[in-house]
């Protein structure tokens, strides 16, 4: 009898106990939103980003979709949780769900060669399997990462084999399978791929096998023809002020941004990937899996690919999702905590928050800040964090003006993933300012901050003037030379 009755005590105990820490747990979720609520306040109020968007499920439940700020600054449109803001980065989930559901029905295999697949592209000899362009360990050459063959023209009209050409011919930076090094050229040969087995052209397959399934009001293809609903009108930071992007045409990124859709529909399609509704929770797993090549980075913390995810593990908080990225004005984020049973998605029609301490991209920024949150970490400091950088007018003499003034181009780099950058900046002098061009980009006005020279787009970018050329360094990355090859600006 006594045994029982400490047995059946103990277990009263553990369980009153066990309550109260589930209680005091779940009590901590609603602290923690007005967190989010108030710091996402903070970065509108303080003219950050002109709209955000966050959605927070914890398991299958909504416990935070909420929309901050102007979808349109010049109409005062108020952003809402139907607003819609371009993706890039979860596009790279939808893409390789679609691909993996293709390899489900036996109609391709992740060992394939594809070189059989397409025959037309320039292969130089490599042998390259289907698994080699979802997990980047393709070699190809990034497009987006070529520099002036990218920029100039990135308003035009792309078909997708104008986007092919850009990296067609390319040299490989290492052998297929070799290392895992991200690239966007392999999701794009991947993308065309699906369309040619298939005989669906994307937004058909995005359509028929995730708006229409998983009944998403606010989650749509869109290669910039169409006129989209409830779209949020982008914008970058110029300084205090927002003005509008360089035109970009979707078709430049015809797989990996051309979705628009709402944070809580972002949410909600993650979701279901976790629960096996788009693809098996058999193909899901073999998304997650790590490839051999990066196995010892994973292991040593860094965040590594897998088939459209990204895998990290922050103090214990294991994660994947589709690391932020941004795009013709728009920045998202992605993040999945299957411990923690989270998910948690940030959109924004900004490009970067340029703030004193980063230039990080808008959602990113902000994920990551909330992410904090739900580790009980503090976030920083936010009067600091809303103080911009010193612009001071910049004074040059008719010497170091004629100096200066000429054409300057990058060189090579040691990165691999940049070692095909081929980029120009030109810097004159226009109605008494120092002025900097990038090829394809807009003139910036120098400003000086110390020992360097600034612009107000790129806040944590240095410039420094050495002899026979110029020095730029972004935030705690090295210096990057830029040689001058004309006096003139031809």
């Amino acid at each position: 009898m006594t045994n029982q009755f400490l047995r059946t005590t103990g277990a009263l105990i553990l369980l009153f106990f066990s309550s109260s820490l589930y209680a005091q747990k779940a009590n901590l979720i609603p602290d923690i939103l007005q967190k989010v609520d108030s710091f996402a306040n903070f970065t509108i109020q303080n003219n950050l980003t002109p709209s955000l968007s966050i959605a927070i499920m914890k398991g299958d439940e909504m416990i935070f979709e909420k929309a901050f700020g102007k979808a349109d600054i010049g109409f005062d449109v108020s952003a809402t949780v139907n607003t819609k803001y371009r993706l890039i980065g979860p596009t790279y989930t939808v893409l390789t769900a679609l691909v993996m559901k293709e390899v489900e029905k036996g109609n391709l295999f992740l060992d394939q060669d594809v070189t059989k697949l397409l025959p037309e592209f320039p292969w130089q000899g490599k042998k390259m399997t289907l698994e080699n362009l979802l997990n980047v360990t393709s070699g190809l050459q990034d497009y987006h990462y070529l520099g002036d063959n990218y920029r100039v023209g990135i308003g035009d009209p792309k078909t997708n084999a104008d986007v092919t050409e850009l990296f067609a011919g390319k040299p490989f930076t290492h052998n297929p399978g070799e290392k895992q090094q991200w690239t966007i050229s392999g999701y794009h040969l991947a993308g065309i791929i699906l369309e040619k087995v298939t005989g669906k052209n994307f937004g058909e397959l995005i359509q028929q096998e995730i708006t229409t399934k998983l009944n998403l009001k606010n989650f749509t293809h869109n290669r910039g023809i169409d006129v989209v609903d409830n779209l949020a009108t982008p914008y970058e930071k110029d300084g205090d002020k927002f003005i509008n992007p360089i035109h970009v045409d979707p078709g430049i990124h015809p797989f990996v941004a051309s979705v628009c859709a709402s944070a809580g529909d972002v949410a909600r399609f993650y979701k279901a990937m976790e629960d096996g509704e788009i693809v098996s929770k058999e193909t899901f797993s073999t998304m997650l899996s790590i490839p051999e090549v990066a196995e010892e980075k994973y292991k040593a913390g860094e965040a590594i690919d897998g088939i459209g995810y990204f895998m990290f593990d922050i103090d214990n908080f294991i994660g994947r999702g589709m690391n932020g990225g941004i795009t013709m004005g728009y920045s998202s984020d992605a993040r999945i905590y299957p411990k923690q049973n989270l998910i948690i998605v940030v959109l924004a029609n900004n490009l970067f928050m340029a703030d004193k301490f980063t230039a990080a991209q808008s959602a990113q920024y902000v994920t990551r800040q909330i992410e904090k949150l739900f580790m009980n970490k503090p976030i920083p400091n936010l009067e600091l964090t809303s103080n911009n950088t010193d612009f001071n007018e910049a004074s040059f003499s008719e010497e170091e003006i004629s100096s200066l003034t000429g054409t300057y181009k990058i060189s090579p780099l040691p990165i691999p993933e940049y070692s095909g950058m081929e980029k120009t900046a030109k810097i004159y002098e226009d109605n008494g300012e120092m002025m900097i061009r990038f090829l394809g980009e807009r003139p910036m006005k120098l400003y000086q901050n110390g020992d360097f020279y600034k612009i107000k787009k790129y806040q944590d970018l240095n410039i420094s003037f050495i002899e026979g050329g110029i020095e730029m360094k972004l935030g705690n990355n090295p210096f990057i030379s830029w040689k001058k090859v004309d006096n003139n600006l031809r």
